[in-house]
């Protein structure tokens, strides 16, 4: 009998750019979880490039994507949303600060076939975009509590 694959690595996929103040909040989010969970997940950064998690999340299990939103909400909110499951804002300046939204890259996975078995985005919500801005207050604690979330998130993953 053939031996069983081994278990898949969860993977957290922090975007950001780190250049423009409160952008890169999913960058710093995924530092800290690298940092809380070694090797249990896998960890990646991603500037910007959303198309580029086609292929970082493609065959993955859990994979839980972290990034600066736009929503209305006060700054360093931090929201869940499971891809499939839960109905994802629709405007793309709702989901990223980036050129491509998470909601269309999420869209195009699911139209070619290309998402992984569990796909989970926490979104913190973003006040400064200057190019040098330090991140603001509000979302370096939101930073925390999504660090906080996602760590839960992985210890409760199978």
């Amino acid at each position: 009998m053939p031996a069983a694959p081994p278990p898949r690595r969860p993977m957290v996929i922090g975007v950001g750019n780190p250049d423009r103040g409160d952008d890169r909040c999913g960058l710093e989010v995924a530092r800290s979880v690298r940092h809380d969970v070694g090797d249990r997940a896998r960890v990646v950064e991603c500037l910007g490039d959303e198309l580029g998690l086609l292929d970082l999340w493609e065959g993955g299990g859990l994979v839980v994507v972290v990034d600066g939103v736009r929503s209305g909400r006060p700054p360093g909110t931090v929201r869940r949303w499971v891809v499939g499951k839960d109905r994802l804002p629709t405007s793309a300046s709702a989901m990223s600060t980036h050129g491509l939204s998470l909601g269309e890259a999420f869209a195009l996975g699911a139209s070619v076939g290309r998402l992984p078995e569990r796909l989970v985005l926490y979104g913190i919500e973003v006040e400064r975009f200057g190019v040098g801005d330090p991140m603001s207050p509000p979302v370096e604690a939101g930073v925390k509590e999504a660090v906080r979330r996602v760590v839960d998130e992985l210890k409760s993953a199978p």
